[in-house]
């Protein structure tokens, strides 16, 4: 099927316009999910550095287990965050992580070991972020070393990341809706603007047909000083030049006429008389 210039020029507003949200709902939504997602963790890092003192003081003493899972309740209730201490023992080279004390022991999810071996062998507070059930969970683990090196146990401080997807999912929504109405916005307003720059090349198409057919009395009328008024106006200076060379022509015909008029009567009483 043919389009007009008009429809093409809407599409083309159209297709720029979904061009330019695609890239922002591609670009804007990961990016503000990496970057909220990087905030949690480095919050969750320096609660690990500013709650862990008394709970590293209570394991690395002869502190009773009941006290010791007072501490992590009464540490995850100031943190906000839920914290599990683990016990590290080191069977054969390999790393093996038991739970001892749990927060949220019994009201969430299981919380996986990923983070804190990374925290064992590195021997350093490490972040990350591991899948907890069915969502997607942020995790701080501190190493606690004994008192000749080795490390003994693994503060994990865990919070969900429910907020940080709801969030991303409300500014997916956000710039789809925004988009539908911009792309609405932006078929009406290329189609306009289509038309009026269709019904501008429209003149100056009757207007050639015109003067095909020999009308120079019609020239276009200059609205404008972009492109199509520039070609108008050199249109109309060329209508004019065809004008004069149209009257030129038949100025010379009509002196033509009159200048052999006279040789050619006389050349007919001539062939009369003989």
């Amino acid at each position: 099927m043919r389009l007009s210039l008009s429809n093409r020029l809407a599409l083309v507003f159209f297709a720029i316009t979904a061009l330019a949200i695609g890239a922002l709902y591609l670009y804007v939504a990961p990016g503000l999910q990496s970057r909220l997602m990087g905030e949690k963790l480095t919050a969750l890092a320096t609660t690990a550095r500013t709650h862990s003192g008394r709970l590293e003081r209570a394991v690395g003493s002869s502190t009773p287990l009941p006290t010791v899972r007072r501490l992590v309740n009464q540490t995850a209730g100031i943190s906000g965050n839920r914290v599990s201490l683990l016990s590290v023992n080191v069977v054969q080279g390999s790393i093996q992580l038991s739970k001892l004390a749990d927060s949220g022991m019994g009201s969430g999810p299981a919380v996986g070991f990923r983070t804190a071996s990374r925290a064992v062998t590195q021997r350093r507070l490490v972040t990350g972020l591991e899948r907890s059930g069915s969502a997607s969970v942020a995790e701080a683990a501190r190493p606690v070393p004994y008192s000749h090196g080795a490390v003994g146990w693994v503060i994990v401080y865990t919070a969900p990341l429910a907020d940080v997807m709801r969030t991303v999912s409300t500014v997916r929504h956000e710039i789809l809706v925004a988009g539908a109405i911009a792309l609405l916005l932006a078929l009406i307003a290329g189609y306009l603007v289509a038309r009026a720059l269709a019904r501008r090349v429209k003149r100056l198409e009757l207007a050639a047909k015109q003067v095909a057919a020999g009308d120079f009395s019609r020239p276009i009328p200059v609205d404008s000083t972009d492109e199509l008024g520039q070609l108008a106006v050199a249109f109309n200076e060329m209508q004019q030049q065809l004008q004069q060379l149209e009257q030129a022509r038949k100025k010379f015909i009509a002196t033509a006429s009159h200048e052999l008029r006279t040789p050619v009567f006389s050349l007919g009483g001539f062939v009369e008389l003989l």
